[in-house]
């Protein structure tokens, strides 16, 4: 059976998980499962000049994003931003924290202000939808994948999905950033 990250099957992805989840799955191994699954869903099926930045800045920031996908026309537009942790790394307070705070950096330096957000942690996954109205206020909601669709929570209901026991669920709502993206 095929799982979320192509080539991968069932068993392989389990002892990623379990791996990734010890104190010696390191920050750039999370990174590094979610620099595949963004190029595949997210860079590779769009015609458009695409780039993954690693540790990118927002126009005008010191801030460092872990992986940014930014359309090239108009240049760097940044379209969605991933922040990943080591398991036995930071909480995910702090990783909510840092994608509200980059969120903001960015709607605050482009044209876009709506964006996807994508959070890495051991072998969990969290992802939200950010905008940035005109009222100044940022709005970050949850996404949840619930009855083949997804829907948007308020941002404490986020789910955390494990990437070895919730590949439809992760897959479902990576197909909807993709045709969201």
């Amino acid at each position: 059976m095929a799982t979320f990250l192509r080539n991968f099957n069932v068993a392989q992805m389990t002892a990623l998980a379990t791996h990734l989840n010890t104190a010696q799955g390191t920050e750039g191994e999370v990174n590094s499962v979610w620099n595949t699954a963004i190029f595949q869903y997210l860079v590779q099926p769009h015609n458009v000049p695409r780039l993954i930045e690693p540790e990118a800045s927002p126009p005008g920031s010191s801030s460092k994003i872990d992986l940014v996908v930014a359309d090239l026309v108009p240049l760097r537009d940044f379209r969605v931003l991933y922040e990943g942790k080591s398991k036995a790394g930071d909480a995910w307070d702090t990783v909510v924290r840092q994608l509200y705070d980059y969120g903001g950096e960015v709607a605050r330096g482009q044209a876009r202000k709506l964006f996807w957000l994508i959070g890495g942690k051991g072998a969990e996954v969290r992802f939200w939808r950010f905008d940035y109205p005109a009222a100044e206020i940022y709005k970050m909601q949850g996404l949840k994948w619930e009855r083949g669709a997804v829907r948007f929570v308020q941002q404490s209901q986020t789910p955390t999905y494990r990437i070895d026991q919730n590949n439809a669920e992760i897959l479902g709502i990576l197909l909807y950033l993709q045709a969201n993206t």
